[in-house]
């Protein structure tokens, strides 16, 4: 892995750490804290997945 590779992955995780709490903080007032946690693990695994499909 090259080190501009590394600076995009940091560089998107950083921007969906920003906006999963923009829309977190909007979620936790409709859902109950657990709903937001089940969300969070679903958004991690989908980044987790595409992560392995664009190395491919």
């Amino acid at each position: 892995m090259t080190i501009e590779e590394k600076k995009e992955i940091i560089g998107g995780v950083l921007v969906f750490l920003i906006l999963y709490f923009i829309i977190f903080g909007n979620i936790i007032k409709k859902f109950d804290y657990i709903d937001g946690v089940y969300l969070f693990l679903v958004v991690v695994y989908l980044l987790k997945y595409l992560y392995i499909k664009i190395k491919k």
